[in-house]
């Protein structure tokens, strides 16, 4: 332990807190009162340190990176944004691996059938982890989509979870644009916790944005279809009677 906290620079309070938590494995205990940190123990105490001072990161965030495949980090050449994700989940409420929702309870709270998230599932608009659970992200599309069905979109009308295809596609697309665009333009020396509050920020605004410009478009499209069939009606010489009859 002392040659531990020489190497890394950490004090053992620390290290000792990092292997309860499972930040860092144990040691190896050859006997009772002796401890052997190998230099995997001064790798990961190094990653962890320098996620902390240089990404900023909490370590909830650093252990989700970790238990993920972390091991393949180099403390010493780390990617620009690295863990903008883990932190993207946890501002915006998606925290699957701490808080999953069983699609029972989903099914038992909403007029979704569970053929219907499975269908869901498999087109790519949520996704059922094995356990039969889902996001609380996941279980909140599910939600909106029973709240369609409850206002009259249901498959009797022809409305079914297939068109979500269609919003899949198209948030795909968008979405790695819009990333594309962020790694580009957002200045490397920007720690990720301050690029993550640019990234909440910026999606929150331009959600809005393409929910304004998703209105005016529909709004459009109905006006154009209106004044097709307008249209239609002006020149179509064939006498009313004769129409109904058609």
């Amino acid at each position: 332990m002392k040659e531990l906290e020489e190497r890394t620079g950490v004090g053992r309070e620390t290290i000792r807190y990092y292997i309860r938590t499972g930040l860092l494995a144990e040691p190896e205990r050859p006997k009772r009162n002796v401890a052997t940190y190998s230099e995997a123990h001064v790798t990961r105490v190094a990653l962890i340190k320098r996620l902390q001072q240089e990404r900023f990161l909490p370590l909830n965030v650093i252990k989700d990176m970790l238990d993920k495949g972390g091991d393949a980090l180099d403390a010493e050449h780390l990617p620009s944004l690295l863990g903008l994700e883990f932190l993207l989940s946890a501002r915006f409420g998606d925290e699957q691996s701490r808080q999953p929702i069983a699609l029972s309870a989903v099914a038992d709270t909403t007029s979704v059938t569970l053929v219907e998230m499975e269908e869901m599932d498999r087109m790519g608009v949520i996704k059922i982890a094995v356990g039969g659970t889902m996001s609380k992200q996941d279980a909140g599309i599910v939600a909106l989509w029973g709240k369609l069905k409850d206002a009259g979109f249901s498959e009797d009308i022809g409305y079914s979870v297939s068109i979500l295809s269609e919003y899949v596609t198209a948030a795909d697309a968008l979405a790695a644009s819009d990333v594309e665009t962020f790694y580009t333009h957002v200045p490397r020396e920007v720690n990720t916790m301050d690029a993550t509050s640019m990234a909440e920020t910026g999606i929150n605004l331009t959600n809005e944005i393409m929910a304004r410009l998703r209105l005016r478009a529909i709004i459009g499209e109905v006006a154009a279809r209106n004044a097709a069939a307008v249209d239609e009606a002006v020149f179509d010489t064939t006498p009313i009677e004769d129409r109904k009859k058609g």
